[in-house]
């Protein structure tokens, strides 16, 4: 468009005033613009800011507003003034600053995997990297290791997101966005996609190691409370059980189970 410009001032044999052409120049990157307003309208759909939002909706609705009035019925623009897009383009500008390409490609991604964040909402302060561990015992349905490694790695990413609460600032939102890709993240889009082709069985695999912890504790209450223990040496091997009564009637665990208890997250969650 700037060829273009210096063209027309050359055969007009004038100069374009300084407003007009940046307006141009922004006109020719429409598209661009239309993906900034995009990117803005599902953030706020999405995260659901509760604060200093207006500006923000306010920029969206009346750039929607603007190419909405504008179209014919053919739906090509018609009558589009400088005057009329000068002052909307110039609010996108202040936005589009801080929204970068590949911030633009997780937004969308984003919004066919609502679920998914909500999901992580559920999750951002626990730790599941023991969902690693549990994955060959998960017998409900089939997961790759590899897909839930993505969800850890997704969980990490919008970790700072999701526990962050928005000032003043609704752009602080894209600068962090920016930051967390810039902290050695990657392929973050293609690891939120497969997450979500997932999302069932991920969700299946988080209850049952969830129930497992709650049992566990259950099993390590019970010892520490009414548990006795009994050592035997057999072949020079010392031999250990613990023995308590529940719902009337009597548990027993040995050796091979005791260290199974010891190896469980949930274990160390019971020491505290």
């Amino acid at each position: 468009m700037e060829k273009e410009i210096v063209i027309a001032e050359e055969f007009c044999n004038t100069k374009s005033p300084t407003a007009l052409r940046n307006t141009l120049l922004k006109f020719a990157d429409l598209m661009s613009y239309g993906k900034t307003v995009e990117a803005v309208q599902i953030s706020l759909k999405i995260f659901k800011f509760k604060t200093n939002v207006e500006t923000y909706t306010d920029v969206v609705n009346s750039f929607h507003k603007l190419f909405k009035v504008k179209k014919g019925k053919d739906g090509n623009l018609q009558d589009m003034f400088m005057k009329d897009m000068e002052a909307v383009l110039d609010r996108v500008e202040s936005i589009r600053k801080f929204i970068s390409d590949e911030v633009s490609e997780i937004l969308e991604v984003l919004k066919q995997a609502t679920s998914l964040l909500q999901f992580l909402e559920e999750v951002v302060d626990e730790d599941i990297r023991n969902l690693i561990d549990a994955v060959e015992e998960h017998s409900e349905q089939f997961v790759r290791e590899s897909t839930v490694s993505d969800l850890i790695e997704v969980k990490r990413f919008f970790y700072p997101i999701l526990k962050k609460t928005y000032g003043d600032e609704f752009t602080d939102f894209f600068s962090l966005l920016q930051k967390q890709l810039k902290s050695g993240f990657h392929s973050i889009p293609a690891k939120i996609n497969d997450c979500m082709e997932n999302l069932h069985t991920l969700k299946a695999l988080y209850k049952n190691v969830a129930n497992r912890g709650e049992r566990t504790k259950e099993i390590i209450d019970s010892i520490v409370d009414r548990g006795k223990f009994c050592f035997r040496m057999e072949s020079q091997k010392c031999e250990v059980i613990v023995k308590y009564k529940q719902d009337k009637k009597n548990v027993s665990h040995n050796s091979s189970d005791l260290s199974d208890l010891r190896s469980r997250p949930s274990f160390n969650e019971c020491r505290r």
